[in-house]
């Protein structure tokens, strides 16, 4: 055959800016202007063919397509289903391939047409017909297994139709009575595949009706494969194949697990090789897998034809990968049994992780007598949904190495056992380990430690482990999830509970803690530590984080909660210069036993410091955010806060306290009502430190937050009880010893709106009671004449608002007694509306037995609603109390002023209330008093608000 077809001539190309056409398509050169002759034609099998016939039967051929143009594009398309072109685009003379579907009708099919298209040339075309079936099979293929098999298949014919059966010798078919219907007869028959003493083999039943034919076809698996007792295929754990021989056109899919997969290769005469790829079966628990396996095959029934039954062993997986070979390990260890078919060189590793839902009665790896002791390895993997369970993944270790597994999603251990002795232990990666290192581990999941001691035995909980000994290492461990001490009244006993570790004796690094601790207890006693509970002797630290939320709440009376750790034990120096720990997280203070003798510390870095310990920070940085929550009428003995330590004991000295170059981040805050009246006696809060108790000495540090800020639409609370509220922008209250603060600074507002109706301070039970607000210090010793410690404050400053209710306000120190103030300056304003003390002096409030000289301020001191209250600003000292007070060398400048001219008041530019023997020496000052503006003819008038002590040498001072 030949047609005239359009071809280009190329004609010369266009320069246009240096640009080339790019190179013509087929379409345009097939759409060009130039004619010429080409000629197409087909052969089969050798023979030249003009039209194609096909039987019903599913089959491929092959089309040899000559063409005399060698650089011509093309292919051919078919215009029905059932006939399927498969082969690319052709150049030049090539070859077709034709997928024929198999014709499952009893009439011909329609007609189909093979088009040669070139571009948009379309022609040559070659007609193809397919004979209808005289047979439809409802299961033409089934699979046995050696022992033989019998299945049933239906035979549907046009009725009156005659037709044989053949099959091989070992396969017998047996014809049931048939059934006529809307002209076509039905007949089931059963077939019957006698058992295989040889090889894998495949036959065939032949249903001929005279030249049409039809096959079931059977393939019977041999005796080169082994079996179990059951009759099942046993494959090896490793390595396995299946090879079977089906028809090929009949495959449409292979049904088969995740871990395997399957091949056809035409093996020709319509048939294929099936190959079928198992994934080795590495088992933690020494359990074989069942397989399930089907064929899907392409006849209009859509059979699905399954394999005999597949059993594959198993190799060790010399890992963990499952919760059974997980049990099956924790077992082997209780029982001492050897633990190697989970060990790859010696280390016990998770291959994948291990979903633990639905397993009961877990106890975790190891025992008090026979612990883990080997080296596990968690390659990065999680064990998930363990529940019901009083144990972490290990409950005892000794001696043992576990590294990069994480306790994860769905997790939630429960440990609430009852009366117990000699201690309890509860961690998401372990309960209780000596000697054990662990690295690399983390927790997102969920602990919770709800026992009851029989003996008042400590308990210890942690995010990771529950107690370490001083052997132990905690390295590179992280707690994302949520720990919970829910346990009931249980008063004398002492709980340990860190993010990390409820006590680790050993070294604790590089962890980190960003998710959350609670305590809804009654356990008495706790210490709980956003890192550790308690860090006792012999611990080291470093390089640990705390991200995360600890939130008290429950019935304890005597609490120590820290952002690192809860109680320092023992002596310990802090050095940011190697050690880079961080407190960015947040306390908040819930509830707590109402009682007179309750006592709670909390502290960005540590909560309280025991007595008869050194300890020094030096180089930190923290942003632990402190709350208290007084919307209730909160009893306690002390509250104590600090931005770096609560407090210490009350009741021991530490030996030393160093505090040099630190920086608080942190904010203080509280909520009131006006109904509710707290009862707390001693509440002492700063941005360093809330309570010392002994020798401490503060270099170079500086709040940079809001100490006392109030959330809570009320602004103060009802009535406190004359009880002691301090709040201060470096240490709250120090006693105890001899104290210096040294290049200190406050910059942030500090504000004590507690209701204390008590000014002056009084001693009830030998501490002062009194609203304070400071700059630097809120109080040192005063009035506990049994205390003779020295106060040392030098160029300190504060740049920040103060304000107290009712109380007490020093520019840099509240209350001292024995003290130097030298150097130092305050240009903060104590000017806020309806948050103002009845006393406030520009550098301290009340002083005993002390001197200042050198100091300047620079501030407005306004006294507001103070009822009955006397009224007494004083631009450098509010009121000298228990003699020996001298005022050298200083400056004041700005506004003063009270708004109850009719209740007592006394204003001093430099002191307001002096006693006999104070004396004012070589001072100046400037500014309003109460409207009179002050200048060198006045100011001798107004130096001193009740005209008592000693002036000389004052001057006039404009503020410059």
């Amino acid at each position: 055959m030949k047609h005239k077809i359009l071809s280009l001539i190329m004609l010369p190309a266009l320069l246009l800016a240096g640009c080339e056409k790019e190179k013509p398509t087929d379409e345009e050169i097939l759409s060009g202007r130039e004619v010429r002759d080409i000629s197409v034609s087909y052969t089969m099998d050798g023979a030249a063919v003009s039209s194609l016939s096909f039987s019903h039967n599913a089959a491929s051929h092959e089309i040899d397509v000559a063409v005399n143009d060698e650089g011509l594009r093309w292919t051919l398309e078919s215009n029905r289903e059932w006939l399927k072109v498969v082969s690319d685009i052709n150049k030049g003379p090539g070859k077709v391939s034709l997928q024929v579907d198999a014709n499952e009708s009893f009439e011909a099919r329609d007609e189909a047409t093979l088009t040669f298209v070139a571009g948009a040339f379309r022609g040559f075309t070659l007609q193809a017909s397919q004979a209808a079936s005289a047979f439809v099979v409802g299961q033409p293929f089934s699979i046995a297994s050696k022992g033989g098999s019998t299945f049933t298949t239906k035979v549907t014919t046009k009725s009156g139709t005659s037709w044989d059966i053949a099959s091989e010798d070992w396969i017998t078919v047996a014809r049931g009575t048939a059934s006529t219907a809307d002209g076509l007869q039905t007949t089931p028959l059963t077939v019957t595949v006698k058992p295989d003493g040889g090889n894998s083999r495949f036959g065939r039943v032949t249903l001929s009706a005279g030249s049409d034919m039809e096959y079931i076809d059977v393939f019977q698996f041999g005796t080169e494969h082994k079996y179990d007792g059951a009759g099942n295929l046993l494959l090896p754990g490793s390595g396995s194949t299946l090879e079977l021989t089906v028809p090929r056109y009949l495959v449409a899919d292979v049904d088969l697990p995740a871990f395997a997969e399957y091949k056809l290769d035409d093996s020709g005469s319509g048939l294929a090789r099936l190959t079928i790829s198992f994934a080795d079966n590495l088992s933690d628990c020494s359990e074989t897998r069942s397989i399930a396996a089907a064929l899907k095959l392409s006849n209009s029934s859509a059979s699905v034809v399954p394999l005999p039954g597949i059993v594959q062993e198993f190799i060790p997986a010399h890992g963990l990968v499952t919760a059974k070979g997980l049990k099956a390990f924790a077992d082997a260890v209780a029982s001492g049994a050897s633990t190697s078919d989970w060990e790859n060189a010696g280390v016990v590793v998770m291959v994948e992780d291990i979903d633990m839902a639905g397993v009961e009665g877990w106890t975790g790896i190891g025992t008090d007598s026979k612990p883990f002791k080997g080296t596990f390895d968690g390659k990065g993997h999680s064990v998930l949904n363990l529940t019901k369970t009083r144990s972490g993944i290990f409950n005892v270790c000794d001696g043992a190495k576990i590294s990069n597994v994480s306790l994860g999603k769905g997790c939630s251990i429960y440990n609430n056992v009852q009366e117990y002795n000699n201690g309890a232990w509860v961690g998401g990666i372990a309960n209780k380990a000596k000697a054990t290192a662990f690295s690399g581990c983390s927790v997102t999941g969920a602990v919770e430690y709800a026992g009851f001691s029989n003996d008042d035995s400590a308990s210890y909980a942690g995010g990771i482990v529950g107690w370490c000994d001083s052997s132990s290492s905690i390295q590179n461990c992280k707690m994302a999830g949520r720990l919970s001490i829910s346990a009931p009244t249980d008063g004398d006993v002492t709980l340990n509970a860190g993010g990390i570790a409820g006590l680790n004796a050993g070294r604790t690094s590089s962890c980190e803690m960003s998710g959350t601790l609670s305590f809804s207890s009654g356990i008495g006693k706790a210490r709980l530590g956003g890192i550790m509970g308690s860090l006792v002797a012999g611990a080291s630290v470093e390089n640990n984080a705390y991200m995360g939320t600890v939130t008290l709440a429950g019935t304890p009376t005597y609490v120590a909660i820290g952002g690192l750790y809860g109680v320092l034990e023992s002596d310990c120096s802090f050095d940011n210069a190697t050690d880079k720990s961080v407190s960015l997280g947040t306390i908040k203070l819930n509830s707590f036993s109402n009682s007179a003798t309750t006592r709670i510390f909390a502290g960005g870095f540590a909560g309280m410091a025991a007595g008869g310990i050194k300890l020094s920070f030096k180089g930190y940085e923290f942003q632990t955010n402190i709350s208290f929550d007084q919307t209730a009428a909160r009893i306690a003995d002390f509250i104590l806060g600090g931005g770096v330590l609560g407090g210490c004991d009350p009741d021991a000295k530490v030996a030393g306290a160093v505090f040099e170059d630190i920086s608080n981040l942190g904010i203080y805050s509280t909520e009131y009502t006006t109904t509710a009246t707290p009862q707390v006696r001693h509440c002492y809060f700063g941005g360093v430190a809330g309570f010392i108790n002994g020798p401490a000495t503060f270099t170079k540090c500086v709040n940079n937050a809001e100490i006392g800020k109030i959330t809570s639409s009320a602004v103060t609370p009802a009535n406190t009880k004359h009880y002691s509220f301090v709040m201060a922008g470096i240490a709250g209250v120090v006693i105890g010893g001899d104290a210096s603060f040294t290049g200190c600074d406050n910059k942030g507002k500090i504000t004590s709106n507690h209701y204390s109706n008590n000014v002056p301070p009084d001693a009830t039970n030998g501490w002062y009671t009194s609203c304070i607000a400071a700059g630097i210090l809120g109080a040192f010793d005063y009035l506990l004449e049994s205390v003779s410690g020295k106060l040392t404050i030098k160029d300190c400053a504060n740049g920040a608002v103060l304000a107290s209710y009712r109380g007490c306000t020093g520019g840099i120190v509240a209350f001292a007694r024995n003290a130097e103030i030298s150097s130092c300056s305050n240009v903060g304003d104590m000017a806020v509306t309806n948050s103002n003390a009845a006393y406030k002096g520009g550098i301290a409030c009340v002083l005993g037995k002390s001197s200042i000289s050198g100091c300047t301020v620079k501030c407005n001191l306004f006294c507001s609603n103070p009822a009955s209250a006397v009224q007494s600003p004083g631009g450098i000292l509010s009121l000298s109390s228990g003699g020996g007070v001298t005022v050298t060398g200083c400056a004041w400048y700005g506004v003063m002023s009270v708004n109850k001219m009719d209740q007592p008041f006394c204003c001093g530019a430099l002191v307001s209330t002096a006693e006999d023997d104070t004396v004012v020496s070589g001072c100046k000052a400037g500014g309003t008093i109460n409207g009179v503006v002050l200048s060198e003819n006045n100011i001798s008038n107004y130096a001193v608000g009740n005209k008592l002590g000693k002036v000389e040498n004052l001057s006039y001072w404009g503020g410059n």
